[in-house]
């Protein structure tokens, strides 16, 4: 049985990626309010010496899709790519089981793991050149401009919150397939340091001040 919902109310969603599928799946109408993000902490990380390293940064899950990983990494093996999780739950070990199984089926070694602490990540972020976000379904993505912030090139799939993110290839990189990927990951590497500050201006859209700013605006015209 299908849901009701109120058609009075004050419904926000996360990017105009959402929007779209709230207002096509329920014919509702919502505001759109991106997640804060910790843009003075990943910040500190903000260099302009990179090395040819590609981070992603997720949940060990599938939908994450870090399984294409390896098989990027193939393509490019003179990259450093590094996928930095937390592993908790015996699903997320599986997972882990699998990309690392990829790895060693493509004959694959520059495919590194890291875990998701903050100190580990501005280490890795003050090297990285390229953030690398595969999940053609996310919603948002907070953590590609968590790695804006540091100067690294983001490289995203069309249509999708991070797509929003970049602005659409203004400030980094929207691929439609693997090949694709693999070929904008090519230019994102040779990023000049007016790119990277580029992008590090791009994510102070989406920090807490801005966040609170917008929530605030929006709940004065509601009640208004």
């Amino acid at each position: 049985m299908m849901k009701t919902f109120p058609r009075k109310g004050l419904l926000l969603t996360n990017s105009n990626y959402s929007k779209e599928v709230i207002k096509r799946y329920l014919g509702l109408e919502a505001e759109v309010v991106y997640p804060p993000v910790d843009v003075e902490f990943f910040s500190k990380a903000l260099t302009f010496k990179k090395e040819p390293i590609v981070v992603s940064c997720g949940r060990m899950s599938p939908e994450k899709r870090f399984h294409l990983i390896p098989y990027i990494a193939s393509k490019l093996p003179d990259v450093r790519f590094y996928i930095i999780s937390n592993i908790v739950t015996e699903q997320e070990l599986r997972y882990f089981l699998r990309i690392k199984a990829l790895s060693k089926r493509l004959a694959v070694e520059n495919v590194k793991f890291s875990l998701g602490l903050p100190s580990i990540m501005l280490l890795l972020y003050k090297k990285a050149s390229v953030y690398l976000h595969l999940n053609f379904e996310e919603a948002f993505g907070i953590s590609v401009p968590e790695a804006m912030a540091a100067g690294l090139i983001p490289v995203v799939p069309k249509n999708c919150g991070p797509s929003e993110i970049v602005d659409f290839g203004r400030y980094g990189y929207c691929f439609k397939d693997l090949d694709d990927c693999i070929s904008k990951i090519k230019e994102a590497l040779n990023g000049s340091k007016d790119e990277r500050m580029a992008v590090h201006q791009r994510a102070w859209e989406y920090s807490k001040s801005r966040f609170h700013k917008r929530v605030i605006g929006i709940v004065e015209g509601f009640v208004a």
